[in-house]
């Protein structure tokens, strides 16, 4: 045999090993990665249709407790107010909030008032039986042991689940004694699912679990999720994967399943780099002869070893921020670059979700969960640098009274233009947030106790260039408490706050 012929049959022999090992390398690290970074994906994309349901819940509730902690309504009940049918439970208040169904109970267990809203035909129904099987006796719909007490879930209906809501009906100042009970419904049916997976940019779906015909998988999941797994992850086929997780009723029973079906294109994109790179070394082998193996030991198998351990510790470690750090421009490089990309994409959905969960809808400022970290951090640099820090804490005045008098869409405006107000008083380096309702707070960083009447003027000048532009019908005013922190005596962020905010409440008392 030739030498020619022994080079080729050496070539053909260690392509084709070398192709083979790189295949199970690729396909036990790579695949096994991608894979990973798929479940991942799709358990934050199930965590978000929940956040997105438990969002809805919360702002029934809001909706709830608003109306039922309300001096007409406080009368309503009690009989003592004949026009407040005609005046407030119109068609239009069910097609503004977006429900199905509500319900006044006194507190003797006489249901004083109930109505039900086709928002399909813009009629009034007649109100299901299933709901008043739960307004009677000692319903956990109306037991409210004080003034805070407050109820929402998910009940099934015999047609539709139902996300539902039970307040105390109080006065506007939210005292009692609690003379009944206020329920808001919404059916989560198909409507209802469609606008969450519109919201979401997801394709959500919602299983009952007493549907004589549910399917024998759907058990399986159950299963699963019975035994404490929050969220299940299954791969349907090679182009689609599904989430699931688990929804109790209002008496803690298990009533539904909620699931996410993605593409699997994280999946996907791993099998297609498999593949790339096995026909890039197969061509480059035939191609290039015994010169092949010495460009294959010097470039592309430690290029391969460093895709292959880069995105292994991308898996192990769940920082999208790490880059495959490559240069030059082969195929290798070039999938590099394109696992880069896809990092960048997901680091991207990732940084959204983060900025959802850490900012406030209404108005873009950060809400508890995105204050307190970056809070932390700055103090522990305040008690590094021994520069100080200013907590202001400012409530706004009077937001229960605009809503009552305007309406809770001007309420709503009128937390949107303090916050401009914020915004344009502090620095872009500060910290500003809404913490609750009708609560702001500002964490002033590099600032000391000397500043304080300082920013205390510059936010009332603000407020009263506000007002003076007459665009809102009230006038905007804020209570204000500041705190400082002295690195010199450091204390909690907690503790800072605690002391801003009985400043201002001795602020409040005052005006």
């Amino acid at each position: 045999m030739s030498l020619r012929k022994k080079t080729f049959l050496i070539i053909g022999v260690t392509t084709i090993s070398l192709v083979a090992i790189l295949y199970i390398i690729s396909k036990n690290i790579l695949l096994d990665s991608f894979a990973k970074l798929e479940a991942q994906d799709t358990h934050k994309n199930v965590e978000r249709a929940l956040a997105a349901l438990t969002d809805d819940l919360t702002k029934l509730q809001e909706v709830t407790r608003d109306w039922a902690a309300w001096d007409d309504t406080y009368a309503f009940i009690n009989g003592d107010n004949d026009a407040y049918v005609n005046i407030n439970i119109v068609d239009s208040a069910f097609t503004t909030l977006r429900l199905d169904l509500m319900a006044f109970v006194h507190s003797s267990g006489r249901i004083v008032y109930r109505k039900a809203f086709d928002m399909h035909q813009k009629k009034t129904i007649p109100f299901p039986e299933d709901v008043s099987k739960h307004l009677s006796g000692n319903s956990l719909l109306l037991r409210h042991s004080d003034a805070t007490s407050s109820i929402r879930g998910i009940i099934l209906f015999s047609e539709n689940p139902v996300l539902i809501a039970a307040s105390p009906i109080l006065t506007s100042e939210e005292k009692g004694p609690v003379r009944g009970t206020l329920i808001f419904g919404r059916y989560l049916n198909k409507a209802e699912i469609k606008r969450l997976a519109e919201n979401t940019y997801l394709s959500l779906a919602v299983h009952r679990l007493d549907d004589s015909e549910i399917s024998h998988d759907l058990i399986k999941v159950r299963e699963l999720l019975s035994k404490g797994s929050q969220i299940h992850i299954e791969p349907l086929s090679e182009e689609s994967i599904t989430g699931y997780t688990l929804l109790n009723d209002i008496y803690g029973q298990p009533a539904l399943i909620l699931s996410v079906n993605m593409p699997r294109n994280i999946y996907q994109q791993g099998r297609t780099t498999v593949q790339y790179l096995l026909l890039s070394l197969l061509v480059v082998g035939l191609l290039f002869g015994t010169l092949t193996l010495l460009i294959l030991e010097k470039y592309v198998l430690p290029k391969l070893a460093l895709i292959s351990q880069s995105i292994k510790n991308i898996g192990i470690t769940g920082d999208l921020s790490t880059r495959v750090a490559m240069t030059g421009g082969d195929e290798l490089s070039h999938l590099a670059e394109e696992i880069n990309e896809m990092l960048q994409k997901l680091e991207r959905t990732e940084k959204t979700l983060m900025a959802f969960s850490h900012h406030d809808e209404l108005t873009g400022l950060y809400n508890r969960r995105g204050f307190f970290p970056l809070s932390e951090q700055q103090v522990k640099l305040s008690n590094r640098t021994k520069k100080g820090i200013l907590l202001i804490f400012a409530d706004l005045d009077d937001l229960k009274k605009i809503n009552d008098e305007f309406g809770h869409i001007e309420g709503d405006q009128a937390l949107i233009d303090t916050a401009a107000i914020l915004k344009s008083t502090f620095r872009d380096s500060d910290i500003i947030a809404r913490i609750g309702g009708d609560e702001f707070v500002i964490l002033a960083i590099n600032t000391d106790n000397n500043a304080a009447g300082k920013i205390d003027l510059q936010l009332k000048e603000n407020i009263d260039s506000f007002n003076k532009k007459g665009v809102r019908n009230y006038k905007l005013t804020l209570s204000i408490g500041i705190a400082n922190y002295d690195p010199g005596n450091p204390c909690s962020i907690d503790e800072l706050l605690a002391r801003a905010d009985a400043l201002m409440y001795k602020q409040k008392k005052v005006k």
